[in-house]
């Protein structure tokens, strides 16, 4: 509780004293002078009054001096209190400090491990490690002799627990208990200073990276374009020095036409990575280099910097020009050529339309007098117009042979020239495939018999919806080219069905043989027209080379098939034709 003294300044105190002691001497000499006559009595009354007054005066002062003592020594004991209240409560770690620690808070005990049991004998040089003990014990002594005010530094400590971490001690002077005392607050730099030797060797590590970069690197203001670093490669790529660098702005590496187009770049530089592209830079020498630049922007002690990284594709896009060049005269070419190439398509095409119609009319033309011809000479070999001698029916013989062979090469000549004309026409009906197969065994009937081959049939009963004739014409061309190039064993055709019952139900059709085969270098030329294959080592007069070529027109041009070979030279040939059941 403050006393009511204190409520009132000393002036006002000393002019209320002032004002009570000349009151006393005034109205006490009035008084004296009235009562006292004698001078004798009146000096010694004077004297006592003097005396009085002096007492009263000491006795005051007396109370009041006991009263603000009383009161300091309150005020001491409530703001160590106080101190003691917040010192406790804070996060901060707070201590004082004589010869040893008179006193820790709660956050410095968590701080340095120990409990306030163990820390009241000891001293700040306990819990430091070795290598600081000195520079602590040297800061102890100028701090409590007065050589210093106060101090500030980064040591380890030894925790109670045997860890080590980095701790801030600052310490000043203060009094305490009329004996000078340090009083100083503890914090865990650890973490922080763990993160800051990290940033500096980050920091160390992308100057060398940046002083060691092979592609030339600056750092330049925003504001003022003004560069403010170059790396040596900046310097020998460009052929100024680091100084000539430095009094530099980055327009001065452009060429006048392009710094309209860098300010706008810059304008909108506001932080981050920036892609900006290809640029023209100017050397030192006057030469003019295409680079592609790659920069990263941020802020350096409140100022917006960008870092640059210039790459030379000067080559790179001299051989894009070039190319460019290229590819405009290649196209003009390849237009020419074309247009060349399409008058020349359309002069084929007419030639192959004259062809086509030539070979038609030819063929029809030669058609009707061959079948004269094989006419009268059948009439000739019944005996129609007499005996003849076994001679004459040999000549006429050959005569009805090689006008039905004739006859077969102008067939199929015309079959070749509707196919290829797109005008083949289509007969399409329901029918089975083991009739088809009968039909097909007794026309090679004589002929296997007459080279000693079994010919074998597979069939299956199987309606069909499609091309009848154009089927029999394909299956009789490859019965016929195995039976020419088997000499011995046998002729198998067989059927099967591939997914019955669905939608996309088809036949697959097989001509086996064991006859000579094809020779896998021959297998390109083996649907190629008049080629025949095999014919010349056989020395086989008959045969058009026209069989396989448009067997293989007719099943995937008529019959929307797919035709197929296998075969193994001296041993035989498989040839398949997969057929839909439906056309």
């Amino acid at each position: 509780m403050k006393s009511k003294i204190i409520k009132y300044s000393p002036f006002t105190i000393a002019g209320i004293y002032f004002i009570l002691a000349a009151l006393w001497i005034s109205y006490s000499d009035l008084a004296l002078y009235s009562l006292v006559h004698e001078t004798v009595k009146l000096h010694l009354f004077q004297s006592l009054k003097g005396y009085l007054f002096v007492f009263v005066t000491a006795l005051l002062l007396f109370f009041m001096l006991r009263k603000l003592i009383e009161i300091v020594r309150q005020e001491a004991v409530q703001g160590e209190y106080r101190f003691r209240v917040l010192a406790q409560n804070t996060s901060a770690g707070i201590f004082m400090h004589s010869e040893k620690f008179i006193f820790t808070n709660k956050a410095m005990l968590d701080i340095i491990g120990y409990s306030s049991k163990e820390i009241q004998n000891m001293t700040i040089t306990d819990i430091v490690s070795d290598e600081f003990k000195s520079l602590v014990s040297e800061r102890c002594n100028a701090l409590l002799s007065g050589s210093k005010l106060s101090c500030n530094d980064e040591v380890r400590i030894v925790r109670g627990d045997g860890l080590e971490r980095w701790m801030n001690i600052y310490a000043t002077i203060v009094e305490y208990k009329d004996s000078s005392v340090m009083l100083g607050t503890v914090s865990d730099i650890t973490e922080s200073r763990a993160v800051q030797q990290s940033l500096i060797k980050s920091e160390q590590r992308y100057r060398l990276l940046f002083e060691n970069n092979p592609l030339p690197m600056w750092l330049y203001d925003v504001n003022s374009l003004a560069f403010l670093e170059v790396n040596e490669s900046a310097v020998k790529r460009y052929g100024y020095s680091r100084e000539e660098f430095l009094n530099m702005t980055i327009k001065d590496i452009r060429p006048a036409e392009d710094v309209e187009r860098l300010l706008n770049n810059v304008n909108r530089v506001s932080g981050g990575v920036d892609e900006a592209g290809v640029w023209r830079h100017t050397k030192k020498d006057g030469a003019t280099i295409f680079v592609d630049i790659q920069s990263y922007a941020f802020e350096i002690g409140g100022r917006l910097v960008e870092l640059v990284q210039s790459s030379d594709i000067t080559a790179t896009v001299e051989a894009q020009d070039q190319l460019l060049r290229i590819n405009a005269e290649l196209e003009n070419k390849i237009k020419e050529r074309t247009k060349a190439l399409s008058e020349a398509n359309e002069r084929l095409m007419e030639l192959d339309r004259l062809k086509t119609l030539f070979v038609s009319s030819m063929t029809h033309e030669l058609r009707t007098p061959l079948n004269a011809v094989l006419g009268f000479s059948s009439l000739l070999d019944d005996g129609v117009y007499g005996d003849m001698s076994e001679d004459q029916k040999g000549a006429v013989s050959k005569v009805l042979k090689g006008g039905q062979q004739l006859l077969d090469l102008v067939n199929d000549a015309i079959d070749v020239t509707k196919i290829e004309a797109g005008q083949m026409e289509q007969q399409i009906s329901d029918f089975d495939l083991y009739e088809l197969f009968t039909e097909i065994s007794l026309h090679f009937k004589e002929a296997a018999a007459e080279k000693n081959i079994t010919l074998n049939l597979d069939p299956i009963h199987k309606l069909m919806h499609s091309d009848r004739r154009r089927i029999y014409q394909a299956l009789l061309n490859l019965v016929d080219n195995a039976v020419k190039f088997t000499d011995h064993g046998s002729i198998t055709l067989s059927a099967s069905v591939v997914g019955e019952g669905s939608d996309d139900e088809k036949i697959l059709i097989a001509v086996k043989d064991t006859g000579v085969g094809i020779k896998d270098q021959d297998m390109h030329e083996l649907f190629v027209p008049f080629s025949k294959l095999g014919m010349v080592e056989r020395r086989m007069s008959h045969g058009t080379g026209l069989g396989l070529y448009l067997t293989h027109k007719i099943v995937e041009d008529a019959l929307n098939g797919e035709m197929s070979v296998e075969s193994e030279f001296g041993k035989g040939s498989t040839f398949m034709i997969m057929l839909p059941v439906k056309l």
